[in-house]
């Protein structure tokens, strides 16, 4: 078994689903060394680095054609849209508003085909941002206690969150797309997705001598 099938098995599908759902990564082509000294073309994700590292670990990627998120094993499936999420629109993040949502369908247990899956917001964003945004019912108690006590360990902490928009319709789509405001409210918590990034070797160095150069380090 490998760390993504131990990911998936752990995480809820609600979670897992704003986990991949919630980004903006997109695909590119790479040359790269093939057998023989050939040369091949390879399909590679390219976007924020943290949201690259996040679908790596959950065993998911970006469709290079369809643009479906979805698992790497089924790529190569005749079914490969089964269970995918397809990203219907972004609200892109906002250094002011410091969260990014998207409308989404997860075909999971669903034909590809129907026009009536359900329609998804999913939300990630600072938890201090999103909490006046989040359902008090999904609230467990010690949100606020758990997510500073990860920052003050030095960690970068964003809260999950979803909301169930209704069926997909062409007009429900419209509307959803037309408020953010609408969108990003009675949101469901679906947890704190935590990530450490520990220095390295030689920052500590790094960071003396740029002060020695009179350099500002924040």
């Amino acid at each position: 078994t490998n760390s993504s099938d131990v990911v998936q098995s752990l995480l809820p599908r609600e979670t897992l689903r704003v986990m991949v759902g919630c980004q903006s990564l997109a695909t590119t082509h790479v040359f790269v060394p093939g057998p023989g000294g050939r040369t091949m073309v390879k399909a590679e994700l390219c976007g924020d680095p943290l949201e690259k590292a996040v679908m790596e670990a959950c065993g998911f990627t970006v469709h290079p054609k369809t643009e479906l998120v979805m698992e790497k094993e089924r790529l190569a499936s005749a079914k490969s849209s089964s269970g995918s999420i397809r990203v219907l629109h972004r609200f892109a993040f906002s250094s002011k508003l410091r969260r990014m949502t998207v409308i989404a369908l997860d075909t999971e247990n669903n034909d590809a085909a129907k026009k009536n899956d359900t329609l998804w917001a999913l939300t990630k964003g600072a938890p201090e941002a999103l909490r006046p945004m989040l359902d008090p019912e999904s609230l467990p108690a010690d949100y606020e206690r758990s997510y500073l006590q990860h920052m003050t360990l030095g960690r970068r902490v964003l809260a999950l969150a979803y909301r169930d928009l209704g069926k997909n319709a062409a007009s429900h789509l419209a509307k959803w797309k037309s408020s953010r405001e609408e969108v990003e409210q009675k949101l469901t918590f679906a947890g704190l997705l935590v990530m450490d990034s520990p220095l390295k070797a030689d920052s500590a160095r790094v960071v003396r001598e740029l002060r020695g150069g009179d350099q500002k380090v924040v």
